[in-house]
C-alpha cells in the first residue's frame, strides 16, 4: 500500500499522532511552543483518524487511478489537499481544513 505522507499547508510540518481527551488524532507540531520560534503564532491544524484515513485512501485512490498530480489541489471533505510529492514509495501532501 502507497504511504502517504501529511504536511502542515500552513508551515510545511509532518502532522503528529496526538492523544486527546476522548482519542487520537493528527496535529500539527507548531501547536506546541516548544516548536516554535519567538513571535510564531500556534498553528490550530488538526484533523481525526477517521479523516486522516479518508484523506490518504482519497489519495491513494486517484493515484492507483493515475488522476493524482504533483501540485494539484483536491478536496476530501473539510480536508484539502495539495500533493507535493510522488514517488514510487510514497505520497507526500500538504493539509488543511476547508472550515472548522
Amino acid at each position: 500500500e502507497m504511504t502517504v505522507i501529511m504536511l502542515c499547508a500552513k508551515d510545511g510540518r509532518r502532522l503528529i499522532p496526538v492523544e486527546g481527551a476522548r482519542n487520537i488524532y493528527y496535529r500539527c507540531p507548531c501547536f506546541y511552543r516548544e516548536n516554535r520560534s519567538d513571535g510564531e503564532k500556534p498553528c490550530n491544524m488538526r484533523m481525526s483518524l477517521i479523516r486522516s484515513d479518508m484523506v490518504k485512501q482519497d489519495a491513494r485512490n486517484k493515484y492507483a487511478n493515475g488522476e493524482l498530480k504533483t501540485g494539484k489541489m483536491y478536496i476530501c471533505g473539510h480536508i484539502a489537499y495539495r500533493v507535493a510529492r510522488i514517488s514510487e514509495d510514497y505520497i507526500t501532501i500538504y493539509v488543511r481544513r476547508t472550515q472548522s
